[in-house]
C-alpha cells in the first residue's frame, strides 16, 4: 500500500519517494536511450525527428542491441542492480560482497559491457573460483591514451550516494570524504584512470547534494560550482590538475550560461560532448540534469536526442531528476511502460528500508 501511494502520487516527495524516483529514472532514461545509443543527434533527428518516448531498436542500430525491445534496460541498469544488492545484502559497503555481485553479474550477462569492466570483474571471477580473496584494487595510473575512462564506474554510483546521504542523516560533517572513499574503491574495483572515480564522484556528490535538500532552479548555480571546486582539490591532490584532459577544465564550460534552460541544448553537447569518454559523458549528464531539475521528462529528453552515449547519459539525468522530483514526478505512461521500472523502484525503496533511520 505504501508503495502504491508513491505510485499514484499522493504527497511532496519524500525520501522515500525520492530514492524510488531515482532508481525509477535510471531505468527509464537507460531504456528510452538504448535505441539510439551511438548515434549522432543528426543521425537520431533524420531517422525520428525527435524521440519522445520509447522507440523500437532498428536494424543497423549499435549492434548489441539486436534482440532487445523497446523499454528493455542494458548494462547500466545491470551494474546499478548489483551495487544496490551488495550495499542491501552486505549491510554496507563491503568491498568483498560488491565483487561477489559483480562476478554474479557477469554470469548473467555481458551484453554491452565495457572491455575494462569485463577484464576487471573476469579476473575477479577466476580469483573467487580458486578460492583467493576475491577483491584486488586495480593500480591507479593517469593513461595519457585515456584508457579505462569509460562510464563503467559513472553508471553504477547512485546507490552508494544514496546509502552515503541515508547513513548521514542530519549530520553531513566528513560526508564529503567518505562519499569520495567510496566512490574511490568501487572505481579502483574495474578502472585503473582514476579520472573513471572522479566522474563517478563528481555524478554521486551532484545526486548526494540533490537527496539532502529538494533543489529548485535558484540553487542549481551555488550547487554545481560546489560539484567543480571539489573536482578540482581532488584533481590538485591527485596531482593531474596540471593535464590537459581532467574533468575541472570540462565543467568549467558550464558554469553560467550552459546552466540556463534558455541555452541551446544542441551547443550544451556541442561544447561538452555525449561520448562514452567520462570526461564528455559526465559533465554533459549533470549539466542536462540541473538544467531540468525539476522536469523529468525534459531533462531525459533532451539527453537521449543529444546523441551519443545516450543510454548511459540519460539513466544518470534519470537518477538525478529523479532523485529530486520524486517517484510523482516521472510521467505514469513511462513508469508504467515495463514492469522493470516498478522493479527498480522497489529496490531502491528496499535500500531506503535498510539504511534510513
Amino acid at each position: 500500500m505504501f508503495f502504491k501511494g508513491l505510485e499514484e502520487g499522493i504527497g511532496a516527495p519524500s525520501m522515500a519517494s525520492r530514492v524510488a524516483g531515482c532508481f525509477a529514472g535510471i531505468a527509464i532514461g537507460d531504456a528510452m536511450g538504448m535505441p539510439v545509443e551511438m548515434m549522432t543527434r543528426q543521425e537520431i533527428h533524420h531517422r525520428f525527428g525527435r524521440v519522445r518516448g520509447f522507440v523500437k531498436p532498428f536494424a543497423g542500430s549499435h549492434p548489441y542491441k539486436l534482440g532487445l525491445m523497446s523499454g528493455d534496460t542494458t548494462d547500466d541498469t545491470q551494474l546499478t542492480t548489483a551495487v544496490a544488492q551488495a550495499l542491501i545484502w552486505g549491510r554496507g559497503f563491503d568491498l568483498t560482497q560488491l565483487s561477489k555481485e559483480h562476478v554474479k553479474a557477469l554470469e548473467e550477462s555481458i551484453v554491452g559491457w565495457g572491455d575494462t569492466t569485463v577484464r576487471a570483474v573476469s579476473a575477479m571471477k577466476e580469483r573467487w573460483q580458486k578460492g583467493q580473496r576475491i577483491y584486488k584494487p586495480v593500480p591507479q595510473c593517469f593513461s595519457l591514451e585515456n584508457k579505462d575512462c569509460g562510464n563503467g564506474v559513472v553508471v553504477k554510483v547512485a546507490p552508494v550516494a544514496v546509502w552515503r546521504v541515508l547513513k548521514a542523516g542530519s549530520h553531513v560533517d566528513g560526508e564529503d570524504g567518505r562519499l569520495l572513499q567510496s566512490i574511490s574503491q568501487l572505481g579502483a574495483l574495474t578502472h585503473s584512470d582514476p579520472r573513471a572515480s572522479i566522474a563517478a564522484y563528481a555524478v554521486a556528490k551532484t545526486l548526494f547534494l540533490v537527496l539532502s535538500e529538494y533543489v529548485d532552479f535558484s540553487f542549481i548555480h551555488l550547487l554545481f560550482d560546489d560539484i567543480f571546486y571539489s573536482v578540482q582539490t581532488i584533481e590538485n591532490n591527485c596531482g593531474i590538475a596540471g593535464e590537459k584532459n581532467i574533468l575541472s577544465t570540462n565543467l568549467a564550460k558550464a558554469r553560467y550560461k550552459m546552466l540556463d534552460k534558455g541555452y541551446p541544448s544542441s551547443e550544451v553537447s556541442r561544447r561538452l560532448g555525449t561520448a562514452s569518454f567520462v570526461l564528455e559523458s559526465a559533465p554533459f549528464s549533470i549539466v542536462t540534469a540541473l538544467r531540468h531539475i525539476d522536469d523529468f521528462r525534459a531533462g531525459v529528453l533532451e539527453a537521449v536526442n543529444a546523441g551519443g552515449d545516450t543510454d548511459s547519459n540519460a539513466s544518470v539525468v534519470g537518477a538525478i531528476i529523479g532523485a529530486n522530483v520524486g517517484l510523482e514526478g516521472i510521467p505514469p505512461e513511462w513508469l508504467r511502460f515495463s514492469p522493470a521500472y516498478l522493479e527498480m523502484a522497489r529496490l531502491g525503496l528496499e535500500l531506503y528500508a535498510t539504511f534510513s533511520k
